[in-house]
């Protein structure tokens, strides 16, 4: 029962599809406009694999994670096609952003000779789990190009994942036979204690697996690391609740997911070296910083649907709108801000988008 999740486990995946994409490559000042499509809905298993036991009472594994699309589960079909920024143009830039203006022109100019786009069109099957072709993909490997080493041959934003028993790493975690409250912990990540990529106790390998804990407890805070962020995340107990018959803790994020140290001195770690946090305060400035602290790479993990949720469903349906237009143009903004070229990451750019999320 331990090796494999006893219970259907379901991710849900929401695509923001760019409605106004050929008007905004032509005019910076006009504001982006997305539509939340989906959930599209996976059903997914995990299996410890290639198991080891050892004498201090731990386990090595391998996690193997498998998703099958649900279609009576889900709002649409793998096959919408969803109009988004081109990750693979950011991807580019982020790697180019401290050289010379030169540079950055030339790289622009070699991009528009080769067709790659601010945005792109795709499906849903493309974007997640298969993947898709792209020329830039093929000729940085063939050029070998210093700095920009690439894992995958396509682009996907959960690419070669489904399946792997690799992809995820080496988990070491107590097995809790000595000691029951370690039961299901973390204690190494590919054979480390510490990760490399944040400094100081962030670095720290800890948590739990998040399917196996050891018996009843009250604690405020909970940890369950997760190898996609490097580190872990931290849940606070937010009440209790009954489930068949069975009451339960109940733990849940809070803004201290994504805090930079403004807020909690723990947190400042994550605001070294790659990254500078997210600020959380309700002003224009504060938007223009929350770019600061993404991973090196276009991708973040907001809580758009989770935190927040019972006051933005309290809001008029026009300012739910606008909500959901300005929640967008922070993932376009959170991909665009670390960039140097192309119409989306100039200055000018960006400073359109926040003097539109001010109106």
């Amino acid at each position: 029962m331990w090796k494999e999740t006893p219970i259907p486990m379901y991710l849900e995946f929401h695509m923001f599809n760019w409605t106004n994409a050929h008007l905004v490559a032509k005019d910076s000042g006009i504001k982006p406009a997305f539509v939340d499509l989906g959930p599209y809905v996976f059903y997914e298993h995990h299996i410890r694999d290639n198991v080891t036991f050892h004498d201090n009472d731990t386990i090595t594994y391998l996690n193997k994670r498998l998703w099958h699309f649900e279609a009576d589960k889900s709002n649409g079909t793998l096959e919408d096609v969803i109009t988004i920024l081109n990750p693979l143009v950011v991807i580019v830039a982020n790697v180019i952003k401290d050289e010379h203006y030169l540079v950055k022109r030339a790289v622009n100019f070699f991009l528009e000779e080769k067709g790659e786009s601010l945005f792109l069109h795709k499906n849903v099957r493309e974007l997640l789990f298969d993947g898709y072709d792209d020329g830039l993909i093929d000729i940085a490997l063939k050029l070998n190009i210093s700095g920009f080493n690439l894992p995958f041959t396509k682009f996907g934003w959960f690419v070669d994942r489904n399946g792997s028993a690799t992809y995820d790493g080496v988990f070491n975690m107590y097995s809790g036979g000595n000691d029951i409250r370690k039961l299901g912990l973390i204690t190494r990540w590919n054979y480390e204690h510490e990760t490399s990529y944040y400094p100081g106790e962030c670095a720290v390998v800890n948590g739990s697996s998040g399917e196996l804990w050891y018996a009843p407890h009250d604690d405020k805070e909970v940890a369950i690391f997760s190898p996609d962020m490097c580190s872990n995340v931290k849940l606070h107990r937010s009440g209790t609740f009954t489930l068949y018959g069975i009451e339960g803790n109940e733990y849940v994020g809070q803004d201290d997911v994504f805090d930079n140290g403004t807020k909690y001195e723990s947190s400042k770690c994550y605001a070294s070296g790659v990254r500078t946090g997210v600020k959380v305060e309700n002003s224009t400035s504060a938007k223009r910083h929350i770019a600061e602290g993404v991973p090196q790479g276009p991708v973040i993990s907001p809580l758009l649907h989770t935190l927040y949720a019972t006051y933005i469903s309290k809001l008029p349906t026009t300012k739910i709108a606008q909500y959901a237009d300005d929640m967008a143009i922070l993932h376009i903004v959170l991909l665009c801000s670390c960039c140097g070229i192309s119409h989306c990451t100039s200055p000018e750019f960006i400073d359109a988008v926040f003097r539109q999320m001010e109106t």
